[in-house]
């Protein structure tokens, strides 16, 4: 089996096949964010799941004087936070990097 790079071992990406299935997903909804647009930032609770379909998501650490960006998700990359199984408050913000949905 392949090595994987730390990135694709911690950000998996959806096939195409998984993306069509999840398109009919009843609980799918599709959404635009703008560029700089929020999707959660650190300290929510209870914030949604996102899969990137087109556009991208930067997850961003603001805990330090200067946020850090600790990866970029593209088409078919998706959010997961700790805070997803534990209830606890998100540690990171994801902000849209241009047009997104």
């Amino acid at each position: 089996m392949p090595e994987n790079d730390l990135h694709t071992a911690a950000f998996p990406k959806l096939t195409d096949a998984q993306m069509t299935a999840l398109s009919s997903c009843a609980g799918a909804t599709l959404k635009r964010y703008r560029d700089r647009e929020a999707l959660f930032k650190t300290g929510d609770r209870n914030f949604n799941f996102y899969v990137v379909k087109s556009g991208a998501v930067e997850i961003v650490d603001d805990s330090g004087e200067t946020p850090k960006t600790i990866a970029v998700l593209g088409p078919g990359e998706f959010t997961g936070d700790v805070a997803h199984l534990t209830g606890r408050p998100s540690v990171v913000s994801a902000i849209a990097r241009g047009d997104t949905e």
